[in-house]
């Protein structure tokens, strides 16, 4: 049933993300401040033995194409990869508003696309500082970050 779920989110998502078509990446556009903050999240978690390889800021372009009229942009994102090849993606934000909205947004399309196309989606987990947002595949994986980072581990739900 796990699997289900986790194959229902992933295919969310590439539906999300194909709306507008293939997007040419470029690692430039960035906040240079923001960048360095998801950096130094990254860091904090190898200092407690966690998991963080491959670190890269994601690529500009798709995402700012992609969440142009239905997200904010975050001011950097960037991810890993953690145990088991799971994903850890860092989302910093010029202040703690900006996160609450982008938040809220994500969790209202996500919740609309699922609705549209009839899938039970049960959420997703992330752990919530002042001014980012880090996005694991698992919500025991939350914890863990949140206990290391000083944020809150939570679960974005849709409500029917």
């Amino acid at each position: 049933m796990r699997a289900v779920a986790i194959w229902a989110v992933l295919a969310l998502a590439r539906v999300i993300a194909a709306e507008d078509g293939p997007q040419t990446a470029t690692p430039a556009g960035w906040n240079a401040a923001a960048l360095a903050t998801a950096d130094q999240l990254a860091r904090k978690l190898r200092a407690a033995a966690i998991v963080c390889e491959a670190y890269e800021p994601s690529p500009f372009g798709i995402f700012d194409a992609d969440y142009r009229g239905r997200l904010p942009l975050p001011g950097a994102m960037a991810s890993c990869e953690s145990t088991n090849q799971e994903d850890l993606t860092f989302e910093v934000f010029k202040d703690a508003a900006a996160a609450r909205e982008f938040l809220a947004g994500k969790q209202a399309l996500i919740c609309k696309r699922s609705a549209d196309i009839d899938i039970d989606f049960p959420g997703f987990p992330y752990v919530e500082g002042d001014t980012w947002i880090i996005e694991p595949d698992e919500k025991t994986t939350a914890d863990r970050l949140a206990a290391v980072l000083g944020g809150v581990s939570k679960v974005g739900t849709c409500t029917k």
